[in-house]
């Protein structure tokens, strides 16, 4: 191997270097290594080991406190040798009821019982249901007063009006009025219409009621309305002005009519009472 040229980081003298880390010269080497002989320090003496015999305590072992003479070497106590190991689910029961008592929290057995519901209060006894309003005779005769003056001619929604200006229930209203045009033989609205129709729609609504004379069946203007395709209002107004024109009353009688019974005539002229 070539030896490469350095320079001491002593003396910097330049010398030739036998390997790579050698950073001093040959003099500068030996007085390092010289200086470093005298200045180490003296060597510990060896102690030497002291036998122990049978039933005596070791040197380090003598000045120590012993919990239990049996087993010198031991750490437990007694009492923890004597005591059971504890499963896995006992360990974790332990270590909860531990941190509940850090905590301050009570333990089932600290828990104080229940305290009684309050008496519950007697139940509500239920309200009496509420008669319906009944007229006295001054209200029915100013309601029948009240009518004659706007019904002239009769129009739609006049019932209404005698409830709101008299503050007595619609529903009062309304039996009254049927009452009063039942006992004289008043029409209602509804009747006394005139026929606002095209006059082509009142020849076909003719030819068509012409062919159920002379004793039509009751709700004929609704069947014809249906035939013709014409609002049950227009038919109605049209039949009763071709019954005008051929001399034939407004209505036929009632015993005319024995497949109409007493109930549906009762609320067909409840019908007529509401509109």
């Amino acid at each position: 191997m070539s030896k490469a040229k350095m320079k001491c980081a002593v003396c910097h003298k330049a010398f030739k270097s036998s390997k790579a880390t050698q950073l001093l010269c040959d003099d500068c080497e030996r007085k390092r290594r010289k200086e470093k002989a005298t200045s180490a320090p003296p060597a510990k003496p060896v102690q030497q080991s002291v036998g122990v015999t049978a039933g005596e305590k070791p040197a380090w072992l003598a000045n120590a406190t012993v919990r239990d003479e049996a087993h010198p070497y031991s750490t437990e106590t007694p009492a923890q040798e004597r005591q059971p190991r504890l499963g896995r689910g006992q360990q974790r029961q332990e270590r909860a009821k531990s941190a509940l008592v850090v905590k301050g929290a009570r333990t089932p057995q600290a828990e104080k019982a229940p305290e009684p519901a309050p008496p519950s209060r007697p139940a509500k006894s239920p309200k009496p249901p509420t008669p319906p309003y009944q007229p006295t005779a001054a209200e029915i005769a100013a309601i029948e007063q009240r009518y004659r003056e706007l019904a002239q001619p009769e129009f739609d929604g006049i019932r209404t009006q005698i409830a709101h200006e008299l503050r007595i229930p619609k529903r009062v209203v309304r039996e009254v009025v049927a009452a009063l045009r039942k006992r004289e033989h008043l029409p209602s609205w509804w009747e006394i219409q005139t026929y606002q129709g095209t006059p082509e729609d009142l020849e076909r609504i003719k030819t068509a009621y012409s062919a159920y004379l002379p004793v039509p069946p009751v709700g004929v203007h609704r069947i014809l309305a249906k035939e013709l395709g014409l609002p049950a209002t227009t038919v109605y107004q049209g039949i009763a002005a071709v019954r005008q024109a051929l001399g034939l009353p407004a209505y036929n009688p009632p015993e005319l009519h024995p497949e109409m019974s007493r109930a549906e005539t009762a609320d067909g002229e409840k019908a007529q009472a509401a509109s």
